[in-house]
């Protein structure tokens, strides 16, 4: 319970009007967290935000299917631009 509250400590405020902007966001609370700041952001951040998103998700479909036909992890970082230790953690 701690740690969700942790979520809306008004000294994580910003500048910008961000109620939050944590330094680290506890891995069990990040989908809220993202779904809190969703409505703060500006409409061409939150663009970007949704586009970096989908080039994460095609590349992580990418290096399934690159693994899948049993390219080496160091080619499907290079191909991806995911990390090696991240390409090994996926799923065929």
């Amino acid at each position: 319970m701690e740690k969700f509250l942790l979520l809306f400590n008004q000294a994580w405020s910003t500048d910008r009007g961000y109620i939050l902007d944590l330094p680290t966001v506890p891995e069990e609370f990040a989908d809220i967290a993202q779904y809190l700041q969703g409505p703060l952001m500006d409409e061409d951040f939150r663009r970007h935000l949704v586009a970096e998103e989908r080039e994460q998700l095609m590349a992580i479909n990418f290096a399934r299917q690159l693994k899948k036909y049993g390219a080496s992890l160091t080619d499907i970082a290079h191909q991806t631009g995911l990390k090696i230790e991240d390409v090994g953690k996926l799923e065929q």
